[in-house]
């Protein structure tokens, strides 16, 4: 859903399961509380669709699906995912000197360092939903 959107995602899908069907979504959302101010300009320049657990499940309503439930990606999955990577950065960039290679560890870099800081205010949710 990331790279077409959550309502085109789902429309497409919707044409592909069954009557009744189920479908799993993760979408990244914010967390309820209050969010910093560093923390929304990132995610407002790299995905500026984000919303929250309400919305995501407005937009499965709206596009016919019925929301049976719903969980977060753990914590500990953030930190397999992200030690791992930030464990590669400086290998890559070794190998890789153009600028380009070099803006994107700079990105991956600043996200990492956004999710030690802000970790708490955002994550995947996962909604398991029911086709109408």
């Amino acid at each position: 859903a990331y790279s077409v959107g959550v309502p085109a995602a789902l429309a497409a899908w919707r044409r592909l399961l069954a009557p009744a069907g189920w479908l799993v979504l993760s979408e990244l959302c914010w967390r309820e509380g209050a969010r910093s101010a560093e923390a929304a300009a990132f995610w407002q320049r790299e995905y500026p669709d984000m919303g929250d657990v309400t919305q995501l499940e407005a937009r499965c309503a709206a596009a016919g699906y019925a929301v049976r439930g719903g969980f977060w990606l753990p914590d500990d999955a953030w930190a397999a995912y992200y030690g791992p990577l930030e464990a590669a950065v400086p290998a890559v960039r070794a190998r890789h000197p153009q600028a380009e290679a070099q803006a994107a560890l700079d990105d991956i870099g600043r996200e990492i360092a956004l999710w030690r800081r802000f970790g708490g205010e955002f994550g995947y949710r996962f909604v398991v939903a029911q086709r109408g």
